[in-house]
């Protein structure tokens, strides 16, 4: 069961709102590339535990496989050791869960109905990575953001976020996995 705010979407994510509406949104993905969505650190599953979230009912394991290993290491380049540390091939991982449809659980009718402040890392990031000390965008054709913005400075910026706040996010991303 997902835990419905009681107070409005905060104006930040009204782009996210649309995007639901709109384009089908990030927070939906085929059910076969589930493998490949990106693990829960156990400080963000903590978090969400704190904020009353049932851990049977948002997390799902998921599997190490060569294609998830490609994708964390593509992420996090110069990292190897550690994500095959965290994450060896044939082990397991955590990740949000999805409803059947590839929805994330978390997905309501005009976006993400958990509040910021719970939200994991990767979710607040989305579409914005951070490559070396730069930022970058994901190739996304379905997210608004990405369609709107041109830069990753401006994706930030039509998130809700300064440059500075996407760079702090990313710190602490990094910081819940041990990556330098």
């Amino acid at each position: 069961m997902t835990h419905e705010p009681e107070t409005a979407y905060p104006a930040d994510d009204c782009l996210c709102r649309l995007c639901a509406l709109e384009s089908g949104t990030c927070c939906r993905t085929d059910p076969k590339l589930a493998d490949l969505i990106f693990p829960l650190s156990l400080p963000e599953i903590a978090k969400l535990e704190k904020y009353g979230q049932n851990p049977e009912v948002f997390r799902a394991v998921r599997r190490n496989t060569p294609a998830f290993m490609r994708s964390a290491r593509a992420l996090f380049p110069g990292e190897t050791a550690r994500i095959t540390e965290l994450f060896p091939v044939g082990g397991k991982h955590f990740s949000l869960a999805l409803r059947n449809d590839g929805a994330c659980v978390f997905l309501g009718d005009f976006g993400c109905v958990l509040p910021r402040a719970h939200r994991p890392w990767y979710c607040l990031l989305f579409p914005v990575w951070m490559t070396s000390r730069s930022l970058a965008l994901f190739s996304a054709d379905n997210c608004l953001i990405v369609r709107r913005s041109g830069t990753p400075a401006r994706a930030a910026g039509l998130m809700g976020e300064s440059v500075a706040g996407i760079r702090v996010l990313y710190a602490r991303l990094c910081r819940d996995w041990g990556f330098e």
